[in-house]
């Protein structure tokens, strides 16, 4: 998947246009209409992964009995999706320190 969100001459994300108020109360742009979904579903996968090592850690929940494999499948999805919904903005963020020599210049 490509990132669509424009930029400035400097690479920075540029405001997003508000193309969904044309008058009729609706968008035909999926952007626009689903632009939290990645951040929602990765939330709730962190959540989930979160919750399920608190209820072990409280002797809430039996985790293990779960196989190792699907430990590391749960593992391996939650880290695939934070780096889907959130990497390009810690890449930019990373770039950004670095062009400015770092320590938070």
């Amino acid at each position: 998947m490509t990132d669509e969100q424009p930029r400035d001459e400097e690479g920075n994300y540029a405001e997003k246009p508000d193309e969904s108020n044309d008058g009729d109360g609706a968008t035909n742009s999926v952007d626009d209409r689903w632009w939290l979904t990645n951040d929602v579903v990765t939330l709730g996968l962190n959540a989930a992964f979160i919750g399920l090592i608190y209820l072990d850690a409280l002797d809430h929940a039996a985790l293990g009995d779960i196989p190792a494999m699907a430990w590391m499948g749960l593992l391996a999805l939650v880290l695939g999706a934070n780096f889907w919904a959130f990497g390009p903005a810690a890449r930019d963020a990373w770039q950004a320190v670095q062009k400015n020599g770092g320590g938070g210049k």
